[in-house]
């Protein structure tokens, strides 16, 4: 191998190959060249015509292009993307770089490119070009840019093929939104207007309001008016339509139309509020016969549930408006037909969930309160095992007393042991667990912090059960008063709607 090979870069100095690009003869070395490029290592190491010829002709490459990778096998040094290229000429090395095989430098240009240029320019580059992770990483960055799709005229650059490409995907958005940021391409394009009926085709019109549907022909006309009334009817009847999927999670790629989808470094995602507003809304892109919703809350928080087919006539299916709720929230209503969701936090505070939401119709049989909306349990809703931390599953957590032997614990008159349900149910039964005799009482919150007490007892041990007239009830503080030691103990605890249920 040569020293100094950098010297040697388009040298005729001991060169033992002539590479033609374009009509101009490149000097090189057989042995620089298959050490940088895997595809000349095969090319000099084969019984190809090459391998004996000293003169190479490489048709269809960019001149210029050829001679950055050229330069960097040479060279290998970085600071050769350096040298005031432009986005697109960047892409052109690529493109030749992977043609050639130079891996250590398509990465390194990979690298480079996702911190350059506008999503629009990435995006459009990444797929004339066929780069499948940069294609991946504009598309994110998209996403998280969807909402201000209009006010970062993200539509602006984009090339026909990239319009296409953006339209087929979820995008973050209202479908209001896209639609506007289309119209506002298509008028500056109109070159285009040949493809103009097949992007059209890519929006819900059912969605949008007859403002939206003008733009089209206002100020002046950019599609036939006859093809658009017959999409917008065709539109209208499939979303007159619904599925329903029994027991199945309906959502496969979640999409949020106010909100954002937040992806963490460690994987998980999150939809979030975007401040201001306290709520987001979830696109089930068509319309589906749902009875129950699940999701996992970040924050301690109050909220609603709100349902839609067009986003223009809202339902409340879930008020947890009332109460302190946190982690998994599994909510049944009443079934109906949804497109749309919308959680909405009590407080103006940015709030959000994990984003493994669930829409599903169950064919468990379940019973909903209907002055509240809440789940009447028909079984025990507090976890058999006693913990003070919360996970992604559990139904609730102990917030006072201590944990000791997988039993919870609290002084005599000093401190107590409370449950905190992580929703709402409606309830009428608690039954204790007390491995002494002991005198304790129960309080219950039944809305935000308005303790009341609904039972007592003096010198009991094992199982005790309180009765009560039905209500909402969130959580339960259990104070012991008497016990043959310095420490009430607590060895059980469940709840129920009725006494029956509890047997």
């Amino acid at each position: 191998m040569f020293e100094n090979q950098i010297e040697l870069y388009l040298s005729t100095e001991r060169s033992d190959v002539t590479l033609i690009v374009d009509g101009t003869k490149l000097p090189a070395h057989r042995s620089i060249l298959s050490k940088g490029s895997d595809y000349f290592k095969t090319m000099f190491s084969s019984s190809f015509e090459e391998a004996k010829s000293n003169n190479v002709e490489l048709k269809e490459t960019n001149l210029e292009a050829f001679k950055v990778v050229l330069n960097y096998i040479y060279n290998d040094k970085a600071n050769i993307l350096h040298n005031g290229r432009t986005f697109n000429e960047l892409f052109e090395v690529l493109a030749c770089a992977r043609y050639f095989m130079v891996d250590p430098l398509s990465a390194l240009l990979v690298s480079c490119l996702k911190n350059r240029g506008t999503i629009s320019t990435l995006i459009t580059n990444a797929l004339a070009y066929s780069i499948d992770e940069l294609i991946e990483h504009g598309t994110k960055l998209l996403q998280q840019a969807a909402p201000y799709l209009i006010e970062k005229n993200i539509f602006e650059q984009l090339s026909p093929q990239a319009v296409d490409y953006v339209l087929k995907l979820p995008l973050n958005t209202k479908e209001s939104i896209i639609f506007e940021a289309l119209v506002g391409w298509m008028r500056n394009n109109l070159a285009y207007s040949k493809l103009f009926p097949e992007f059209l085709k890519h929006i819900d019109l059912s969605l949008l309001e007859k403002r939206h549907i003008d733009m089209l022909s206002e100020p002046t006309q950019i599609i036939d008016s006859n093809f658009c009334s017959t999409l917008l009817c065709q539109h209208q009847e499939q979303a007159n339509g619904y599925l329903k999927v029994v027991n199945e999670n309906v959502i496969n790629n979640l999409r949020t139309v106010e909100g954002v989808i937040h992806l963490y470094p460690s994987g998980n995602r999150r939809v979030t509020s975007i401040y201001p507003k306290n709520f987001f809304t979830i696109d089930l892109q068509q319309q589906f016969l749902l009875n129950c919703i699940k999701f996992n809350l970040k924050l301690v928080v109050g909220y609603t549930v709100f349902v839609s087919k067009d986003m223009r006539e809202w339902h409340c299916v879930i008020d947890h408006s009332k109460y302190d709720c946190f982690g998994l929230q599994v909510l049944y209503f009443t079934e109906r037909v949804v497109r749309f969701l919308r959680i909405e936090a009590v407080e103006s505070v940015s709030f959000s969930v994990t984003a493994n939401v669930e829409a599903l119709y169950l064919t468990d049989s379940f019973e909903v309160d209907s002055s509240t909306t809440l789940l009447i349990p028909k079984q025990n809703v507090i976890p058999k095992e006693m913990n003070t931390l919360s996970t992604e599953t559990s139904t609730g957590v102990f917030t006072e007393g201590e944990l000791n032997e997988r039993h919870m614990r609290h002084r005599i008159s000093n401190g107590c042991i409370v449950f905190q349900l992580s929703q709402p149910y409606i309830i009428g039964t608690i039954k204790l667990l007390l491995d002494k005799e002991s005198s304790f009482y129960i309080e219950i919150i039944t809305k935000k912090n308005n303790w009341t007490r609904i039972f007592s007892e003096k010198n009991v041990s094992g199982w005790r059960t309180a009765t009560f007239e039905k209500q909402p009830l969130c959580c339960i503080k259990i104070v012991g008063t008497r016990s043959p030691s310095k420490y009430f103990h607590l060895h059980g605890l469940e709840c129920y709607a009725t006494m029956t249920d509890s047997i």
